[in-house]
């Protein structure tokens, strides 16, 4: 059975890569997948921030054995079919930013804030977000790239919903 791009079989590795097919979307996969994470932040809002954290390390180390695999299956380092790795940095966005606003709580206009400064830090890729991607090889830099980019991405978030919160 291959995927509808031709592609050949989707193994474990394709499916989390892709988050269960989500990647190969034909318009915008990284966008969608960012998109993907969101209403999973309001499931897990009760859950404690080093929960969270612990769980975000876990899926950054999968993700990162599962871009490799599919990369080497497609042979392209970051195709736009994996997109585990928006997925960790829309969530680690908003993981940072709550951590910064002790008094606000998640909210559609929190998600997208977030969402919005995320894609914007992970498309435009300042340093050293773009140092990250050009440097890093691999499933390593394939990770990398966007959870550097939420570092800012969860600041700028935190001050705009801050700010407009006062």
């Amino acid at each position: 059975m291959t995927t509808s791009k031709g592609e050949p079989p989707m193994r474990l590795s394709d499916v989390i890569a892709t988050c269960g097919g989500v990647g190969l979307s034909p318009h915008a996969p990284g966008t969608v997948g960012s998109a993907l994470a969101l209403p999973l932040i309001f499931i897990v809002l009760p859950v404690s921030l080093e929960l969270q954290l612990v769980v975000l390390l876990a899926l950054f180390v999968i993700g990162v054995w599962a871009s490799e695999r599919r990369g080497q299956q497609l042979q392209q380092d970051d195709a736009s079919s994996i997109v585990i790795d928006e997925f960790v940095g829309q969530w680690l966005t908003a993981a940072i930013a709550l951590t910064l606003l002790t008094t606000v709580q998640a909210s559609s206009m929190f998600l997208l804030v977030a969402f919005v400064c995320f894609r914007l830090f992970d498309i435009a890729k300042p340093w050293p977000i773009s140092w990250c991607d050009r440097s890093v090889k691999g499933g390593l830099g394939v990770m990398l790239d966007d959870a550097v980019a939420a570092v800012p991405a969860g600041i700028l978030t935190a001050l705009i919903v801050g700010f407009a919160a006062s």
